[in-house]
């Protein structure tokens, strides 16, 4: 049995399967409308916010920054400056319809890149000063591969920094890390940097490649650039205008000039299956996402907008149901009063499309029992949701107050 040492939402991801719908489809009687003087709570979409942490000619270093515009950035962390990413990475988020996000700093001249990058949980540094947020779904680090390529850091920092990321994503459970290759690999290489010298495993990562070409102000001239940043603003423009169970391929990248290299078909199919998601060159469209795929290796996982599907609901489940945490377990109104919540959440996602069935009670499931220590400190919610048609994601939340 899991630890739990503070009182709030837990998650356990129960199942996870292709095939057939679960064979209990029956739903608890609803509770009354009167709900004891207590409003529902309001389920708001949200907007896909983004991570960056990497280099800046200025500002404040390991504080995270909202920031909600290319001015913005501008304001508090600079310009373009020369050899760092991190600016093209914002710039090309919110190019391509990034709404919001935060930015961290970090400083590189440190001895050691690597542990500037991880941070330290105690002094909030790095990635670790991430921790706290609630509101981040993705995560990039562009400078991590900039630092390599003017080799303050070997491949072995490198990985581990990316391990550190996904372990990062993986403890949160609701956001993911896009990664980026080396610079200057051939498809390959980039085969043998996916499954030969990485070997990551983990629905909550995705990985791209090759590099893109943007225009560089310092310069003026063309510079090659990681990905990441402007793949998220994708991520976040399909969201925005064709909702979060959207897959975010098949799109352009606005602002990229071209890829570092072209990669061809025969090429593509080597690196798709692996989960190395191109971008190609494509005639009246310029660069375009040609992949969507995470790096799990459990086919249930394959795709990042069931990964992304989950946490969006599980993000919005612990916010909006924390009003039972220090309610009453053994009070019996409370069971069916968070199971209804959480029932009038997915029906505004099964009415938005995003769950896949003719009716709720096809689309989702959601049940109620006594938590593991008896009515008197916790409640389980289960809840089963289906996806796509044959799959289906079932999890367990247990609400702790003790």
């Amino acid at each position: 049995m899991p630890s739990y040492l503070r009182p709030g939402i837990y998650l356990e991801e129960v199942a996870y399967s292709q095939g057939p719908k679960p064979p209990l489809r029956q739903r608890p009687p609803e509770v009354e409308d009167d709900l004891g003087g207590r409003p529902r709570p309001r389920w708001l979409p949200e907007h896909t916010h983004a991570a960056f942490v990497g280099f800046a000619a200025a500002g404040p270093f390991h504080l995270p920054t909202w920031l909600h515009s290319w001015a913005q950035f501008q304001q508090n962390f600079g310009d373009f400056a020369e050899g760092f990413a991190l600016a093209h990475a914002v710039y090309g988020f919110f190019a391509n319809g990034g709404q919001a996000c935060v930015v961290v700093r970090v400083g590189h001249d440190s001895e050691d890149l690597r542990d500037t990058f991880v941070g330290d949980v105690d002094h909030r540094t790095g990635v670790a000063a991430l921790q706290p947020l609630e509101d981040v779904s993705i995560i990039c680090a562009p400078d991590l591969m900039t630092s390599y390529g003017r080799r303050r850091m070997d491949l072995d920092a490198v990985r581990a920094a990316q391990v550190a990321l996904i372990a990062h994503c993986e403890f949160s459970g609701d956001r993911m890390v896009i990664l980026d290759c080396p610079p200057g690999l051939s498809p390959q290489q980039a085969r043998d940097w996916r499954m030969e010298l990485t070997a990551y495993d983990s629905a909550q990562a995705a990985l791209y490649y090759p590099w893109i070409k943007v225009y560089d102000p310092f310069t003026g001239m063309s510079r090659s650039v990681p990905p990441c940043g402007h793949v998220a603003g994708v991520y976040a423009r399909v969201d925005l205008l064709r909702g979060f169970h959207h897959t975010p391929a098949n799109q352009s990248l606005e602002s990229a000039r071209s890829v570092e290299l072209v990669v061809s078909h025969s090429e593509q199919e080597v690196l798709n299956p692996i989960g190395v998601n191109t971008l190609v060159m494509s005639p009246g469209r310029g660069v375009v996402v040609w992949g969507s795929r995470t790096l799990s290796s459990n086919p249930d996982w394959r795709y990042i907008h069931r990964r992304r599907v989950v946490n969006f609901i599980l993000r919005n489940i612990r916010r909006g149901t924390e009003w039972a945490i220090f309610e009453r377990p053994d009070d019996l109104s409370l069971r069916p009063r968070i199971a209804a919540d959480i029932r009038d959440f997915l029906h505004l996602l099964w009415r938005s499309g995003a769950l896949w069935g003719d009716t709720p009670e096809d689309a989702f499931w959601v049940s109620y029992d006594s938590g593991p220590f008896g009515d008197d400190r916790s409640v389980y919610i289960d809840c089963t949701i289906e996806l796509e048609d044959g799959f289906t994601s079932s999890f367990r939340l247990l609400y702790f107050c003790d």
